[in-house]
């Protein structure tokens, strides 16, 4: 119901007579409006297709990336899936998508972050002046689904556990979801992302 956008799926639990339907017409988004009702600003989505392989001696194969993406105080909701099954981890392309993220947050944001920054600071870039934003710092903070398909021949699990994928192709397309559109997103909620940061 949260993957596929349309279909109605009814749970009946007749011992108790308990009947609930989850219907999503638009997928993941309309499941991240579920978990987060009062956001203050619409969420960043995005998604990709390709068609490649992650050694020259593989076989090739297509994959599809999907984001879904927002901030709210205290949300705290990560989600990733991978051939319509949670993973527990994520992987290399949960890992790729917080590096692009934390790269446009801290930006755009870490010198209202900074607690002392003298006048000669602000000609210096974030990774001089020794101060960035973590995961950790903002992960209270979002929802972030990450949804990915591709052939079952073709998923490579870390460890063999099915916890986390390790695809290269889809995370190098994971990490292009985070593009300058992602950039124009936060400068048109920079006031609203600031104060949720900063809560």
């Amino acid at each position: 119901a949260i993957l596929i956008p349309g279909p109605k799926c009814v749970v009946c639990d007749e011992r108790n007579g308990i009947e609930h339907t989850f219907l999503y017409p638009k997928g993941t988004i309309d499941y991240a409006g579920e978990v987060l009702p009062a956001a203050s600003m619409p969420f960043f989505t995005n998604e990709l297709e390709a068609t490649g392989k992650d050694r020259y001696n593989r076989r090739e194969y297509r994959a599809k990336v999907q984001l879904v993406f927002g901030f709210a105080k205290d949300a705290s909701h990560i989600r990733c899936l991978h051939n319509y099954r949670e993973l527990e981890y994520g992987g290399y392309h949960l890992d790729a998508v917080e590096e692009q993220l934390l790269r446009y947050i801290n930006w755009e944001f870490a010198w209202d972050f900074k607690d002392k920054s003298s006048s000669n600071d602000e000609d210096r870039d974030d990774s001089e002046s020794g101060f960035t934003l973590s995961f950790d710092d903002i992960k209270e903070n979002i929802v972030l689904i990450l949804e990915t398909n591709c052939t079952q021949y073709a998923s490579m699990y870390v460890n063999a556990t099915k916890k986390a994928i390790k695809n290269r192709m889809i995370a190098d397309m994971a990490h292009d979801l985070i593009d300058n559109k992602f950039g124009y997103y936060i400068k048109q909620n920079h006031e609203a992302i600031r104060c949720i940061l900063k809560a």
